[in-house]
């Protein structure tokens, strides 16, 4: 029965190993292509760019509205250093796994139960803190963007790489802020204006604006004014929004239990394929 189970085991971890070892490698070459910027990763962030460039003119009904010229790598650089270890790493993990189940290479299974049953623990402990108290693990980077944004944001016409990913993210997710509109209260390089001609301080800024509510400066800018829920998203957090959208229905339960199952069939599998060596090793020969 356990050599059976070990022969299932091989299979499964050698499967699962070599897709894990190709995922690597996705990322590793994605992460590459963004740091040396190849014409096609450049030519997807042109596109992107242009694209919310299109969607800021169609919110404030200007034809000016023009973004900076950004570097990929500086926008997107340490995610790309992000994707080059994770890559790296899960590279390992599938080369240690498919090498040790195929060829039963003793410390090479040991490594490959021990990462396993590390992930398997730590991804239950995960799923349990976001079901009883996602505030444990949320709260820490909710508020790191909070900060970021008060200290760095300079409204629809800043030309810094934070002005312009909060307002794509507020425009594209039809959200305001990190909580809600009272985050730029405290926002020290926002001007609460837009326009040479403005003199009324906005309390929301121009990208929290419904979109063709937005017309121009002190005549047509009444939802950063005074916003409500007809003219503007001032009250709907770009934080809570994107968990809604990640924990929406049963996607987050089925991953959930997909990726906690996984490890746990993982790390069961290595320990039989690890039993199944040890009952190799002590054999005593005729």
């Amino acid at each position: 029965m356990c050599q059976c189970l070990s022969i299932l085991g091989r299979i499964l971890i050698g499967i699962l190993s070599l897709i894990f070892t190709i995922i690597g490698v996705a990322f590793l070459a994605a992460g590459v292509m963004v740091k040396v910027q190849s014409p096609y990763v450049s030519g997807l962030f042109d596109a992107a760019l242009k694209a919310a460039q299109a969607q800021a003119k169609n919110l404030t009904g200007s034809s000016s509205t023009n973004f900076p010229e950004l570097n990929l790598d500086e926008v997107i650089g340490g995610l790309a250093i992000a994707f080059i270890v994770l890559g790296l790493v899960m590279m390992v993990i599938g080369i240690f796994g498919l090498v040790g189940a195929c060829c039963m290479i003793k410390c090479m299974v040991i490594c490959y139960l021990v990462i396993v049953g590390l992930l398997f623990v730590s991804q239950l402990a995960l799923v349990l803190i976001l079901v009883l108290n996602r505030g444990l693990i949320l709260d820490y980077p909710r508020n790191g963007l909070k900060t970021t944004l008060q200290q760095e944001f300079q409204g629809l016409d800043g030309k810094d790489v934070t002005s312009l990913t909060f307002n794509l993210v507020m425009i594209q997710l039809e959200c305001c802020g990190i909580d809600n509109n009272k985050d730029f209260e405290e926002a020290t390089k926002w001007q609460a204006k837009y326009g040479t001609g403005t003199s009324y301080a906005y309390s929301a800024p121009i990208a929290c604006c419904k979109t063709g509510e937005f017309t121009g400066p002190n005549t047509g800018d009444t939802c950063a004014k005074v916003p409500t829920t007809f003219n503007s998203n001032f009250n709907k957090g770009c934080f809570d929004t994107l968990l809604d959208f990640i924990f929406k229905g049963d996607t987050f339960i089925i991953f959930a239990c997909a990726d906690v199952g996984g490890l746990f069939l993982l790390t069961f599998f290595s320990a039989v394929i690890l039993f199944e060596i040890n009952k190799k090793d002590n054999k005593v020969g005729p």
